[in-house]
C-alpha cells in the first residue's frame, strides 16, 4: 500500500512539473511573439507560438489515458508514433523561438535555455509514462485477492453441497 501511495505522489509531482514546464514554455513563447512580431499581428503570433506546447501536452495525455485504460493494439502504436512526431515537431518549433528569445535577452549559451525547458516537459512526460504503465510483476491495487479467494471458496462449497450443479456444467466435467 505504501508503494501505491508513493506512486500516486510521484504521478502528482510529474503532472505538476509538466504543467509548470509547459506554462513556462508558453509564457516564453508569448513573450517572444511580443518581442519579435509586428504590432498588427502580435496576437495571432502569440496564439501560434503557444500551439506547439499545448498540442504536445494534449497528445501526451491522450497516450497516457490509453495506457491507463489498458488499450493496446494497432491504434495505440499509431498514437504513440504520432505523439513522438508531435513532440519532435513541437520541440523544433519551440527550440528556435526560445533560442531567439534567449539571444534577445542576452543569455549565453542561448541554445541551452530551450533545451532545459523542453527537456523538463519530456522528462515529466516519461516519468508519467513509467508511473502509469504497470509491469508484469506489479499487482493491481484495486484487486483484493483475499476477498476473491473467499468468493471462490464459497462457490466451491456450494458446488460440493450440490453435485448436480457440477454435473450439469460441461466445462467443469472437462477439468
Amino acid at each position: 500500500m505504501a508503494d501505491e501511495t508513493y506512486r500516486r505522489k510521484a504521478i502528482k509531482f510529474q503532472q505538476g512539473w509538466q504543467v509548470f514546464a509547459t506554462l513556462g514554455s508558453a509564457a516564453a513563447q508569448i513573450y517572444h511573439a511580443k518581442m519579435t512580431a509586428p504590432p498588427e499581428i502580435m496576437v495571432g503570433s502569440a496564439i501560434a507560438h503557444i500551439v506547439a506546447p499545448v498540442v504536445f501536452v494534449a497528445a501526451t495525455h491522450s497516450v497516457i489515458l490509453q495506457i491507463r485504460a489498458r488499450r493496446y493494439g494497432p491504434q495505440f502504436v499509431l498514437s504513440v508514433f504520432v505523439t513522438v512526431f508531435l513532440g519532435l515537431a513541437a520541440f523544433w518549433l519551440m527550440f528556435y523561438s526560445l533560442r531567439e528569445l534567449a539571444m534577445i535577452l542576452g543569455m549565453r549559451p542561448a541554445w541551452l535555455w530551450p533545451v532545459i525547458i523542453d527537456a523538463s516537459i519530456a522528462v515529466s512526460t516519461l516519468g508519467l509514462w513509467s508511473l502509469t504503465h504497470r509491469s508484469a510483476g506489479d499487482e493491481d491495487p484495486k484487486v483484493d485477492k483475499q476477498s476473491h479467494q473467499v468468493q471462490i471458496d464459497r462457490v466451491d462449497a456450494l458446488a460440493a453441497d450440490r453435485p448436480e450443479l457440477e454435473a450439469s456444467n460441461p466445462e467443469l466435467e472437462a477439468s
